[in-house]
């Protein structure tokens, strides 16, 4: 048996090698690009143009508003009848007044008001202090001696009749305030109209006493805390036989009716209705016209149409300033007879002092419109935060829930500064308007951010160009508009 042996030069195999399997063929994914780019801090479109647009279309829509705002502020709201002389108090009550038995049958009582204080205490009702005087024909002192004495007085026909003197504030609410007699005193015929002259500085006037005053027969007692009314020396009202001027001082709390609705343009007339202390007699309360004399002129009236006069100069009213002073009559319309069958009840005369008083809007205007404008700055910035890119939302620290956090917050602040505005009023007001114009605004913004966010509304062109860039451009414009259409509406009214 011969053994067989592999050849000697034949290689001999080395350890096993494994065969790998081959790796597995991924097939190439398209990568879709996206805005991981880091954000330089430029928009993504150039804007320069679209804003400058915008911030002209702004400023051109704020100054209409301001325009309208002075506008309305400076419109006047006096009375169509106002009166300026005796000329037309004669023309008044020929042509608009209705009179028992004819204008001839009245008897004329001149009467002038000089306000002292005037407070508005609540929104209805003014607090008025001052003097009230009437100047009666001839001397008659001693009958005015008895409280409710008639006195004579002559009708435009030439009739003598028996009258009472005194007055009545219709619109008084609280008969705790007494009205007073404070001086009595005869201005004998022919008395000069020029006032007597004033003290120089140097005179030393004597205190006022509670003892009786015996300057003027008949006089009562005078108050220690409210000094007498010095009236102008005139005969222009009175007769042949002189004049006797009697004052009262009052304090009268009366009922006002204002309107509101047009704050902090709602500009005042606070209306003194006068009547007479006789309230059946054909007696009707005429201005006193010659007891206002200018100063500069004494020997002219100043009871003009732009003239101030029977009030304080030195007044305070508060948030409200000064304005005109005028006289007019209040033509009744009554529903009642008041069971007297001689009473009429429509078109007689009532006298009427009337001061306008002016609110100050710049401090209506800072306690309203700044906090208001703030919130509109806040609600501008948080909407030039929403975006579709994530890194400026990174850099922004942006996301929806945050945005909503944010407006809510804003929100809550504007609601607590508008219901100090409503416990002020009871009805809606102009600047009501404006609450609820920012109120719209904070939830456009919020409406925003949730359709910028949406996958389906974010890519429309809409809010897609620029990155939501068109709500921004459009927002104070959109604003101020509104406000301007508000503005105008105000002044139409």
């Amino acid at each position: 048996m011969t053994d067989t042996a592999a050849p000697l030069d034949t290689p001999q195999p080395a350890h096993p090698v494994p065969v790998l399997p081959a790796p597995p063929v991924v097939p190439a994914t398209v990568v879709a690009p996206t805005d991981e780019v880091p954000w330089d801090g430029r928009p993504p479109v150039r804007t320069e143009r679209w804003w400058t647009l915008s911030i002209l279309v702004s400023l051109i829509l704020l100054v209409v508003l301001m325009l309208v705002w002075v506008t309305r502020d400076h419109r006047s709201v006096r009375g169509p009848d106002q009166l300026t002389t005796p000329v037309e108090v004669d023309q008044f009550l020929k042509e608009k007044a209705i009179i028992r038995g004819g204008v001839g049958t009245l008897a004329l009582i001149p009467t002038g008001v000089f306000v002292q204080t005037l407070e508005i205490t609540s929104a209805t009702d003014v607090r008025v202090t001052g003097y009230v005087w009437q100047k009666i024909e001839g001397d008659a002192r001693t009958e005015l001696k008895t409280p409710g004495a008639s006195v004579q007085a002559t009708t435009g026909d030439g009739q003598r009749i028996l009258v009472k003197p005194g007055f009545v504030f219709p619109d008084q609410i609280d008969s705790s305030f007494k009205i007073e007699p404070r001086y009595v005193e005869f201005i004998p015929a022919g008395t000069s109209d020029v006032p007597p002259p004033a003290p120089t500085p140097t005179t030393t006037v004597p205190p006022i006493t509670d003892a009786p005053s015996t300057t003027s027969v008949g006089n009562p007692p005078l108050s220690g805390t409210v000094p007498p009314l010095t009236l102008r020396r005139t005969t222009r009202a009175g007769s042949s036989a002189g004049t006797t001027v009697v004052g009262w001082y009052f304090e009268a709390p009366v009922r006002e009716q204002f309107d509101y609705a047009e704050y902090p343009f709602d500009h005042k007339v606070v209306k003194l209705r006068i009547w007479p202390a006789d309230f059946l007699a054909n007696v009707v309360l005429v201005p006193d016209f010659g007891a206002y004399p200018c100063r500069t002129q004494p020997s002219q009236n100043c009871t003009g149409k732009n003239d101030i006069f029977g009030i304080d100069d030195s007044i305070v009213l508060g948030d409200f300033s000064r304005g005109d002073t005028y006289f007019d009559y209040f033509l009744t319309d009554y529903n009642s007879n008041f069971g007297l069958n001689t009473f009429q009840e429509s078109r007689y005369p009532e006298l009427q002092f009337n001061v306008l008083i002016q609110r100050n809007v710049a401090n209506a205007m800072v306690g309203t419109l700044v906090p208001l404008s703030v919130a509109a700055g806040l609600a501008f910035a948080v909407l030039l935060t929403i975006t579709a890119s994530r890194n400026r939302a990174r850099r922004f620290g942006f996301s929806t829930s945050q945005v909503m956090a944010t407006l809510a917050a804003l929100f809550f602040a504007v609601l607590i500064a508008h219901q100090q505005l409503r416990n002020q009023f009871k009805d809606i007001v102009y600047f009501d308007s404006f609450y609820f114009l920012i109120y719209l605004v904070i939830l456009g913004v919020a409406i925003n951010a949730i359709l910028v966010a949406s996958p389906v509304t974010g890519r429309r062109t809409f809010f897609s160009f620029g990155d939501n860039l068109i709500p921004q451009l459009l927002y104070w414009p959109t604003l101020l508009l509104a406000a301007d259409i508000l503005a105008i509406t105000l002044l139409l009214h």
